[in-house]
């Protein structure tokens, strides 16, 4: 959990060119209209703006496979110079972002890879160390489809279905607020409590209730940055130091490179409680 929970951006494919000519960096997120992808979108903006590049975010509505890779193809199609995507499949994305590479542009994952999938890896080790905890017991695992009313009409049935549940864990930005939900609607409110990986924004007013201890995320706004802030680096030709902490002029973190696996990490996570949550805007 922990050392996956730290692969947060991951790089696919390169296409370095030498030119100093405005380039046009796209990313396409899960879905939009959710805090965490507008939080990465604000941290990209932001990144373009301090780097003289051309931003474009849009993304599906929902998490939406056949919506990602129809934007991506359009982006293809406009002739943008990178195209990061935080992918809703692992497998079915792959085609089109070889497309766009056989087309001269540079193809990335940021935030959920193309050739992995970061929550089912979470979902892997969170099995792994439940091994050292013999009293407890994984109950079952339910897929919301990164929706927080799918997550809430999940968390339900779980908690009708196994009335000794204590713990709902989320494994993406939507799950643990559904689940939160879920805990005030059937009054289970003391007896079940949620905890994730999620916004703080969306669990604020939750935790002050009692419903959650503490959650974890890493600075979305700063990965947005971070994204940006790569591509660049990689379309002007310029190679990334490799195992060192590396300073990125906009944000407060210092990634790392692994040139073995193409991985660009962007550091600890964050760990918030409801003491802590006020501090975050997002």
């Amino acid at each position: 959990m922990k050392k996956v929970s730290l692969v947060v951006f991951i790089l696919v494919g390169i296409f370095a060119v030498a030119s100093m000519a405005m380039y046009t960096i796209a990313f396409v997120p899960k879905l939009v209209g959710i805090p965490y992808f507008t939080a990465m979108q604000e941290g990209g903006e932001a990144a373009a703006s301090a780097l003289h590049v051309k931003f474009i975010y849009t993304g599906p509505t929902t998490a939406s496979v056949e919506g990602q890779i129809q934007i991506i193809n359009n982006l293809i199609t406009e002739g943008v110079n990178a195209i990061a995507v935080s992918a809703n499949d692992p497998v079915s994305l792959v085609p089109i972002m070889q497309k766009a590479m056989s087309k001269g542009i540079l193809a990335m994952a940021a935030d959920s890879d193309v050739a992995t999938t970061n929550l089912n890896e979470w979902i892997m080790y969170l099995k792994e160390d439940l091994k050292n905890y013999p009293d407890i017991h994984l109950a079952t695992i339910r897929y919301a489809g990164e929706s927080i009313s799918g997550a809430e009409q999940a968390a339900a049935e779980i908690m009708e279905a196994f009335p000794q549940v204590k713990v709902l864990v989320g494994m993406n930005s939507t799950a643990s607020p559904g689940a939160a939900a879920a805990i005030k609607l059937l009054h289970k409110v003391g007896q079940v409590v949620t905890i994730g990986i999620t916004d703080p924004i969306l669990m604020k007013q939750y935790m002050k209730e009692g419903l959650s201890p503490a959650c974890v995320l890493w600075n979305p706004r700063d990965l947005g940055y971070l994204t940006v802030w790569a591509a660049v680096q990689l379309l002007e030709g310029k190679t990334l130091p490799a195992n060192t902490e590396i300073n990125v002029p906009g944000i407060t973190e210092k990634p790392t490179y692994d040139p073995q696996t193409g991985v660009l990490l962007l550091g600890a996570p964050l760990v918030y409680t409801p003491k802590t949550v006020d501090q975050y805007n997002f």
